[in-house]
């Protein structure tokens, strides 16, 4: 995150960061906890992912 943030400055904003953050954190306790996901989860987990990966497409766009 901290590369990220180094590399965007002001330009990642503090809900995009979360975003980040919470995904990979839920990312390492499904893949090496011994908890298993749910499915009001990963849909939790995908509206993150699109709302950041919205954001990454858009600020892409305007930096091309």
């Amino acid at each position: 995150m901290h590369t990220l943030r180094d590399a965007l400055g002001n330009r990642l904003p503090p809900a995009r960061a979360r975003d980040l953050a919470v995904l990979i954190e839920d990312k390492d306790e499904v893949q090496y906890g011994i908890r298993v996901g749910r499915r009001a989860e990963a849909e939790r987990a995908m509206k993150r992912l699109r709302a950041f990966s919205d954001w990454a497409e858009t600020t892409m766009a305007g930096t091309l």
